[in-house]
């Protein structure tokens, strides 16, 4: 009470008359006038130590009289000045009172008083109610008070009283904070240290020797507050330690079983999985002999082993795990439903993760599923995990309604859950992906990578150690970026996860393969060809070593060829589809759809290298196949068939190509309707061949057919589209002001759908630059040029080579208009892009080049004009077939003229 007042005087000198009358020496009062109350009842007793009587004085508190009496206090508006703090005030009086009056007691005194067997029980807890931080975290560490403890609240009790003190400590500090996660370890390592010296005490203390079997015991005690905040490294280090201690006084029983399933799972969340499966496997071996292989714990522990190899994308290994699991439940009683439930969801993560066997894993969830809900009620945090999982099974197989609903109900359940506190953040995060898978099925991928972020935000703060989850989000985020066309933000997060990944599993799991194959489609539209191709290469080696010769390996393959084709690496591309095939033909069962797979990229490969002849081949192989798989009308039959006509249309041959179109037409309208994206893609596909033909009025005709299903559909992006085909043609029929005016509707479209900062704006200016320059506007050709230039350099960078040819067209214009310098600077820019780009724009150089000579000979610079066109010559002879051979023969003519 004096300490209370001593802290509280400036509060009490200013608004308490009867302190201001008496001072200090008022206080003394306040225990005498509560004990007339009757709150204390003070008695006096006496102790033998060591044959001597001590006297001893103890209070006893009428707790309900003291609670009445402070809920009186908070009532009183006067006094709310006073009891704002009451309880960190009076938990500081405490401590400072007590160390005070006790400075020179030792805490491992061997026979301490009441007070001092309280204050060992309650000192940290009443320092850190007075927000004492730093005193508690001393006192925790100080070795004399850890000794006290057990000496006075035994070896098992005063472990536990010490980490709770620990754990409450932690949570002032602010959980998941790698400060207060340090002080958790630390205390915890310096209460192992003294356990350890009382174990190899020679003499005991107050309470005798410390055993090995009390320490192991201990041990596991802080093995588990380590493992409620996640610190798994610690936690199963300790955890270890308690199984050598309780196994060497006990030897094979089911309590060190216990003990190595708990460290099993503790070493799997500190991502050690290869000791964690050996672990396991330990705990399996003695449970074969300490229960035998029909029981609970026996499945239990085999469930565990099939975690761990699933996670380590060993799937075929834990499918058995799984399945034996299963086996064993059926036989066992009825009330291990729960289990049985946990069994079906695993097993179905397992083939969910395997890849391909979707159907088997949405029908484990659903039973799981049913199984859960009988066991923990319809809104409990697991159930929604699996609806969750079943989502995303359901979104894989394009059933998105459906995916859709079951999004929601696992959200709906997360609201109704009733949770504890450490289950808030689970609760969080949950919330935060659902919601954003969600979002994703919207369409709003800026909304749903926010929410995403949220998640990963969460689990870098406060679960760090779970890396693979981490991975797998940002991944998501990457993926949502992706589809934003933010490529070089979804590589930064593809890396990210490979090698968060790889910190974990080493180089081999397959879900790095997985990861690699996404990382490489974006590092190819970032035009990072050859990084593509080493992510394609390492995810093929990894699915080769990891599972040999397999259908895995031929949807990377022909991703493989597809993107080598793409580069024009034609020889590796054949290669790497034939190594496709070769697995399907090496492969038992049906693989007919990834044969097709194979074939068409065959097909479209031999159509890039002008061999049309194979092309057709393997597209005739493809037909045949669909047609025994689907019968004669399917739209992957209709795809096949337009991709032969654009073969066709590549090959110069538009009859051919128009009769494979209209049998694509004829059956997607018979398959869809007339009102179908792809009957509208054949349309403009048709129009643009007859256009090809000369044929303008029947392929106006056609594109208007396109157009109509287009607006019929809303689908805007793809209305533009077409709308600029009409536009192309109305400019190739001279209609200059028609042409202008679809432009311009075009133009209001894209700005409205994508913004104006957009590479499509800038295609529709540069086309309607193009009609004012065939219409001699050379100032309003130049405006859509510049203001096409502006948007193409913020969207896409000051080199990019789209920049390049707007510099180009801009000097065209400049050049025909007789502006002979200006027009010269913009081509030598576009010029300067081109070389840039490298090989693949040597083509390109050529006309600018060749006009950039005809301007120095106007200007009679003789010696430059040669320079220049002796560039272009070489350039030419060089890139050979791809040149305009009009140009070519000018080009020569000016040569042998100088």
């Amino acid at each position: 009470f004096l300490k209370v007042v001593e802290n509280e005087r400036q509060v009490l000198s200013r608004e308490d008359t009867f302190f201001q009358s008496n001072g200090r020496q008022s206080a003394k009062l306040v225990p005498e006038i509560l004990g007339a109350l009757g709150v204390f009842n003070i008695t006096q007793h006496t102790t033998q130590v060591e044959g001597s009587e001590r006297k001893e004085s103890s209070v006893q508190i009428d707790h309900d009289l003291v609670r009445r009496f402070g809920n009186q206090v908070r009532d009183d508006e006067a006094m709310h000045r006073l009891v704002k703090n009451a309880e960190r005030s009076w938990n500081e009086a405490y401590v400072q009172s007590y160390l005070r009056q006790r400075a020179r007691c030792l805490w491992d005194d061997i026979q301490p008083d009441r007070s001092r067997r309280y204050a060992l029980e309650r000192m940290p807890a009443h320092m850190i109610r007075a927000g004492m931080l730093d005193d508690a975290d001393a006192l925790l560490l100080n070795e004399s008070f850890v000794r006290g403890r057990f000496w006075s609240l035994g070896w098992t009790e005063g472990t536990r009283a010490h980490v709770e003190d620990a754990e409450a400590l932690c949570h002032s500090l602010g959980r998941g904070l790698p400060a207060a996660d340090a002080k958790l370890a630390d205390i915890c390592v310096r209460l192992e240290a003294v356990l350890m010296e009382e174990v190899a005490r020679e003499s005991g203390g107050p309470k005798g020797r410390c055993s090995t079997l009390e320490a192991g015991r201990c041990l596991h005690e802080i093995s588990v507050s380590l493992a409620r905040f996640g610190l798994w490294d610690e936690a199963s280090r300790f955890c270890d330690s308690c199984v050598e201690l309780v196994e060497s006084n006990l030897g094979p029983s089911e309590l060190v079983a216990s003990l190595l399933f708990n460290s099993s799972v503790m070493h799997a969340e500190a991502n050690e999985l290869d000791l964690a499966e050996k672990i396991i496997g330990d705990c399996l071996d003695m449970r074969v002999k300490t229960c035998g292989t029909e029981s609970i714990l026996y499945v239990r522990a085999l469930c565990q082993l099939g975690d761990i190899l699933s996670v380590s994308s060993d799937y075929s290994a834990a499918e058995s795990c799984f399945n034996k699991s299963i086996g064993i439940l059926k036989v066992l009683p009825a009330r291990y439903h729960l289990d049985f439930g946990v069994a079906l969801y695993k097993l179905g993560r397992n083939q969910h993760r395997r890849g391909g066997y979707m159907d088997e894993a949405l029908h484990c969830y659903e039973e799981a599923l049913e199984f859960e809900k009988d066991e923990l009620g319809p809104h409990h945090i697991f159930t929604s995990s699996v609806l969750t999982h079943m989502g995303d099974i359901l979104l894989d197989k394009e059933d998105v309604e459906q995916a859709k609903h079951t999004f929601k109900e696992a959200l709906d359940v997360l609201t109704e859950a009733d949770l504890d506190t450490s289950s808030s953040l689970e609760l969080k995060i949950k919330f935060a992906l659902v919601g954003g898978k969600l979002l994703s099925i919207a369409g709003q991928s800026d909304n749903c990578i926010e929410k995403y972020q949220q998640a990963l935000i969460l689990l870098r703060k406060h679960t760090p150690s779970r890396k693979r989850k981490i991975a797998q989000v940002s991944s998501m985020i990457a993926a949502e970026y992706e589809k934003l066309g933010n490529y070089p933000a979804a590589e930064k997060l593809y890396e990210e996860s490979v090698n968060t990944m790889k910190s974990v599993f080493g180089s081999s799991h397959l879900d790095i393969a997985e990861t690699l194959v996404n990382l490489s489609g974006v590092k190819s539209a970032c035009e990072h060809h050859a990084q593509a191709t080493e992510c394609l290469e390492e995810s093929i080696d990894i699915q080769k070593s990891r599972l040999g010769d397999c259908e895995e390996c031929v949807i990377t393959l022909n991703i493989f060829g597809a993107h080598l084709r793409a580069i024009k690496d034609f020889e590796k591309a054949e290669l790497a589809f034939n190594d496709a095939m070769r697995i399907l033909h090496s492969l038992e069962g049906d693989h007919d759809l990834l044969l097709v797979d194979s074939l068409l990229g065959m097909a479209d490969l031999m159509t890039a290298m002008l061999r049309y002849d194979d092309a057709m081949k393997y597209f005739n192989q493809c037909l045949e196949i669909q047609e025994s798989v689907f019968g004669e009308k399917h739209e992957d039959t209709a795809s096949t068939l337009y991709a032969m006509g654009l073969m066709q249309l590549n090959a110069g041959n538009y009859s051919d190509a128009l009769v494979l179109f209209a049998k694509s037409l004829v059956m997607r309208v018979e398959l869809h309707g007339e009102d179908h994206p792809a009957v509208a893609d054949v349309y403009d596909m048709m129009g643009f061949v007859e256009a090809k033909q000369g044929d303008l009025d029947t392929a106006l005709r056609r594109l208007e057919d396109g157009l109509k299903v287009r607006k019929s559909l809303g689908d805007r992006l793809k209305e533009a589209d077409t709308l600029v085909n009409i536009g192309n043609l109305r400019r190739e029929r001279k209609e200059f002001d028609l042409s202008l005016q679809i432009y311009d509707d075009c133009l209001d479209i894209m700005i409205s759908e994508c913004g104006r900062y957009n590479q499509s704006v800038a295609d529709i200016l540069m086309a309607l630059g193009n009609v004012q320059s065939d219409m001699e506007n050379p100032q309003k050709a130049l405006s859509h040029y510049r203001e096409a230039l502006e948007i193409l350099i913020s969207a896409k960078g000051p080199n990019d080579a789209s920049v390049a040819l707007t510099f180009q067209k801009v000097g065209m214009v400049q050049y025909r208009a007789g502006n002979l310098e200006s027009g010269r600077a913009f081509l030598e820019k576009a010029v300067e892009l081109y070389r840039q780009g490298g090989e693949r724009y040597e083509s390109d150089l050529i006309t600018p080049l060749f006009v950039i000579g005809n301007i120095h000979d106007m200007l009679e610079q003789e010696e430059e004009a040669h320079s220049v066109w002796n560039n272009a010559f070489d350039m030419i002879e060089k890139v050979g077939e791809q040149v305009d051979p009009e140009v070519h023969r000018v080009l020569t003519q000016l040569l042998h003229a100088g």
